[in-house]
């Protein structure tokens, strides 16, 4: 009896640590019988050249030419144009509106991911 008892709660105990393991689980795979969320492609705001910015959703040709005028002026220094994401409001163009729509595509540090242009579902909002 002491001996089922204590599988069965080794067992229990082995059920619990699986489920609540799902972080470790690499995004986009599957791990335990779940599924994780794949990345989010993201574009380096402080690297980008004009086709990148051009990924993210609501920027067009004369904003993305704007952008990387800014960050050329700043000739990429350290790699840092933008300190904040916030820092992009001020350029003309880019609105709270706008920069609520393009913030969870949006990095400072690290590789521009996207491929292609980043689509947005209407009324979809992505939690990072």
């Amino acid at each position: 009896m002491k001996r089922s008892l204590t599988y069965t709660a080794l067992a229990l105990l082995t059920i619990a640590a699986l489920s609540t393991n799902a972080h470790a689980c690499p995004k986009g795979s599957r791990c335990g019988g779940i599924v994780t969320e794949p990345p989010a492609p993201v574009v380096n705001v402080n690297t980008a050249n004009e086709a990148e910015f051009m990924r993210l959703p609501g920027i067009g040709p004369v904003l993305a030419s704007s952008l990387n005028d800014l960050c050329e002026a700043n000739d990429h220094r350290d790699g840092a144009t933008f300190k904040t994401v916030d820092d992009l409001l001020r350029v003309k163009g880019i609105g709270p509106k706008l920069l609520a729509k393009i913030r969870p595509y949006i990095v400072l540090t690290g590789a521009t991911t996207a491929k292609g242009k980043i689509h947005v579902a209407k009324g979809a909002t992505r939690v990072k």
